[in-house]
Order: C-alpha cells, then sequence, then structure tokens
C-alpha cells in the first residue's frame, strides 16, 4: 500500500469519476438508449474509465501515460465525428466538458513530482 498519496492523483481521480458522472448524464439525454449495442458499448466505456480512477486513486503512476495516449487519440478521433444537427445541445456540452476535465486530469497527473512517482513505483 502506498504510504502518502500526492494531492494530484486524488484531484485527478476525482475528475475522472466526474466524467464518469457526466457519461451517466450524457446516456440518458443521447441517442444511445435507441440500440443495444450502443448501450453496452457506453456502460463498457464508464466502467473502463471508472477503472481508470480507481488505479488512479490507489498512486499508479503509469496510468498517467495511458490516459495520455487515450486523450490524444480522442482528441484526434473528435475530429472525424460527424456532425449530428439532430444531437441534443446538452450532450454537446457535456462531451466538450467531459474531454476538458480529463485533459485537466490527465495534465494534473503530470504535474506530480518525479520523486513521488518513483517512490510509488517501488
Amino acid at each position: 500500500m502506498k504510504d502518502q498519496l500526492h494531492s494530484n492523483f486524488i484531484k485527478s481521480s476525482n475528475l475522472i469519476f466526474a466524467t464518469v458522472g457526466l457519461g451517466i448524464v450524457n446516456f440518458f439525454f443521447s441517442h444511445i438508449l435507441l440500440n443495444g449495442t450502443n448501450i453496452v458499448t457506453a456502460i463498457f466505456t464508464l466502467l473502463f474509465i471508472s477503472g481508470l480512477g480507481l488505479l488512479v486513486r490507489r498512486g499508479f503512476a503509469w496510468v498517467k501515460y495511458l490516459l495520455l495516449v487515450l486523450t490524444i487519440v480522442g482528441l484526434i478521433l473528435i475530429m472525424f465525428i460527424p456532425n449530428d444537427p439532430t444531437q441534443n445541445t446538452i450532450v454537446i456540452i457535456v462531451n466538450i466538458a467531459q474531454t476538458v476535465i480529463q485533459v485537466w486530469a490527465t495534465v494534473l497527473l503530470f504535474r506530480v513530482p518525479k520523486i513521488i512517482d518513483n517512490k510509488l513505483a517501488e
């Protein structure tokens, strides 16, 4: 078990859990509920992100690299999502908020001093 956890791990995990909460809100306002495959994908995604939040909360420093890769891939793929004029404005706002929060959660993890990173890796 980790002795002392840097506050950025806790802040970052809280932000990640906030994106999960926003994802649940998004779940009910989007067209996801119309298709069984979309429901399964949304639930898997929310569980995966929750798992990342738990790993961050436990102080696993390597998760920051996974989050960085996932954030970069997500930002690239967001440009290829077709603009759906029937999409609810709330869904668009929540998606933007989730993106900003996830980027900030990743930045917080990279702001943890190396000494603490190395100590937690032991």
